[in-house]
């Protein structure tokens, strides 16, 4: 796969989150958090495409290109992405969801 994301540098979003791809953490608040093979990639793919909407039948065919995967399996993992990503996960500020669409990663710094 094209998740060879080894010599990325921890990227800093914003004062309140980073990730480290290579050691699939992120630091949340300065926290670290450990995420999974699947929420490392959808993340690093939603990051890619920051400020755009991923459709979920993209996510669905990167993500679990050997499997018949259901949007309801993206969104547990989503879900999880959020609460470990989030600092408040039920009202989220990094990863928006575009109903019935996909999802999209919102990194601009507010003024």
């Amino acid at each position: 796969g094209d998740f060879a994301y080894t010599l990325e540098p921890v990227i800093k979003v914003d004062e309140d989150l980073q990730v480290d791809f290579p050691n699939r953490k992120a630091f949340v608040r300065e926290r670290p958090v450990q995420l999974t093979p699947t929420e490392a990639k959808l993340l690093y793919i939603l990051m890619r495409n920051a400020g755009r909407t991923v459709t979920n039948g993209f996510l669905l065919r990167r993500v679990w290109p050997m499997d018949d995967a259901f949007e309801d399996r993206l969104h547990t993992h989503i879900y999880r992405l959020r609460r470990k990503i989030e600092v408040s996960p039920k009202d989220p500020h990094y990863i928006i969801s575009d109903w019935g669409t996909g999802y999209s990663f919102l990194a601009q710094q507010e003024a």
